[in-house]
């Protein structure tokens, strides 16, 4: 299995703050493969391995004593298992 990658970058100043963030993974299940079909093919293949990750802006703008609070996420999903 791999591990996770995240990153965060903000830039700030007396207007607020705006973010950007990210995050990869991959994803892994293990199947029920029976025993004679893992033996001949290998254990890697009962381990179906998908990628999947997202991307977040957000931020805060001021406007005096009052302040505006806002984020954006997209999400590429990879789905485990094909209909």
């Amino acid at each position: 299995m791999t591990p996770d990658l995240t990153a965060r970058y903000a830039f700030k100043g007396d207007w607020g703050h705006i973010a950007i963030a990210g995050l990869l993974r991959e994803l892994v299940y293990e199947t029920t493969a029976s025993a004679p079909d893992r033996e001949r093919r290998g254990p890697a293949a009962s381990m179906p391995r998908r990628g999947s990750g997202s991307v977040s802006l957000s931020g805060k703008l001021n406007f005096g004593k009052d302040d505006v609070r806002w984020m954006l996420l997209y999400r590429r999903p990879r789905p485990l298992c094909r209909p």
